[in-house]
């Protein structure tokens, strides 16, 4: 049985690459977050300064992780890990996410403001029309988590999760400018739900057991990793 992770004290924790990804994502979102209220602020400083300042925060980034990989790794527990970019199946699981995360929040973000914008319904209601790929996204991160911890379906999760989501966007992309709310919206965004969800959970469980023991977030191995 493998032995339970160090747990690491307080003082190791890496809080200047903490503030580095905190201060370089907020800036770049500011950036594009004002060029697109404002069409006319893409020449202008508001727009412009930021980006910089946030292109040169992730230099700096990449840079402070680079140097205790060399020579404190031992001692500070890092935001990435440069130790992880040589692990080919890690960084699968990594790129799923970040391009699974993309058309999820794209849907949480436009349907919304759709309900508002063309069907003409309240903040409220607009919140309250996503509960059927919410309740998906539970449902299936349930079943994706219990099918990959008894035997090894990652593969295929991942590739059904993606044809849902597939299926779904593109399903809702073919709704109408209409003033009514279409019934079908609430099918289809059950399937972006479905797909989410699967990739989500099995995501997880696929990148814990391929990271090292002292890069995992918990304390004790999953059962998989028990021998």
């Amino acid at each position: 049985m493998l032995p339970p992770i160090r747990l690491r004290p307080l003082k190791e924790l890496d809080f200047f690459g903490a503030i580095l990804v905190i201060a370089a994502s907020v800036l770049l979102v500011f950036s594009f977050q004002q060029a697109g209220i404002n069409s006319n602020s893409w020449s202008k400083a508001i727009f412009i300064a930021p980006l910089i300042i946030g292109i040169l925060l992730w230099f700096v980034l990449f840079g402070w992780e680079i140097l205790v990989a060399k020579k404190w790794e031992s001692s500070i527990a890092t935001m990435f890990p440069l130790r992880l970019l040589k692990r080919r199946v890690f960084m699968g699981h990594f790129l799923t996410t970040l391009l699974a995360g993309f058309p999820y929040f794209m849907v949480i973000f436009a349907l919304p403001l759709r309900l508002q914008v063309v069907n003409g319904k309240s903040q409220l209601v607009s919140g309250v029309a996503l509960l059927p790929m919410l309740a998906a996204v539970a449902i299936t991160s349930s079943i994706g988590g219990m099918v990959n911890s008894k035997r090894d379906l990652i593969w295929i999760t991942l590739l059904a999760g993606s044809l849902f989501m597939v299926i779904g966007c593109a399903c809702l992309s073919t709704l109408g400018d209409v003033p009514q709310v279409q019934a079908k919206m609430y099918g289809f965004q059950i399937f972006v739900g479905l797909g989410f969800g699967l990739m989500v959970s099995t995501v997880s469980l696929g990148a814990s057991l391929e990271c090292e023991l002292r890069d995992r977030s918990k304390c004790t191995p999953p059962s998989r990793s028990i021998k």
